[in-house]
């Protein structure tokens, strides 16, 4: 429930701070909320948005 509920709410943005993201490079970063991605690109770790689809699956 509470690995849900980070996925759901705190890294989507709906409820709480969202995720600290980095731009391609790592140079500049930024708060932003994150849509997730429940394709094969949510399975790269390098991917933002599959944090939060990994967090709403398990």
């Amino acid at each position: 429930v509470a690995c849900f509920g980070f996925g759901a709410f705190h890294v989507t943005g709906l409820y709480g701070p969202r995720i600290y993201v980095f731009d391609p490079y790592e140079l500049t970063g930024k708060v932003q909320a994150v849509n997730p991605v429940w394709g094969a690109e949510g399975l790269d770790p390098f991917v933002s948005r599959g944090i939060a689809s990994h967090h709403i699956a398990v």
